[in-house]
């Protein structure tokens, strides 16, 4: 393997250990909305298929799957509902352990 490949590696692997608190990204939490979005909001997407709203949040390397709504609205409150139960317990350890 090349020096180049082997810095990038080194380097993509110290962003991943820094970016985790207890197995999720954080910058999952700040991160922009995909251009595709149809929704305006993350972890809610359109099923074209089924003709409805599906709500989803990544956890731990994980995807939890939320549900499939007829309201968009639904399917924010949803994705809001489990960002509080989820991410809020994290976020607050690490700015505990940051003070």
């Amino acid at each position: 393997m090349c020096k180049r490949v082997e810095n990038r590696l080194k380097g993509l692997k110290k962003h991943m250990e820094y970016d985790r608190i207890d197995g999720t990204r954080k910058s999952a939490f700040t991160a922009k909305l995909h251009k595709g979005n149809k929704s305006g909001h993350k972890g809610v997407n359109w099923i074209k298929s089924r003709k409805k709203w599906r709500a989803y949040i990544g956890f731990k390397g994980k995807q939890i799957f939320l549900g499939n709504y007829e309201n968009k609205e639904d399917a924010i409150v949803a994705r809001l509902k489990a960002e509080e139960k989820y991410y809020k317990p994290l976020l607050d350890d690490y700015k505990n352990e940051q003070t």
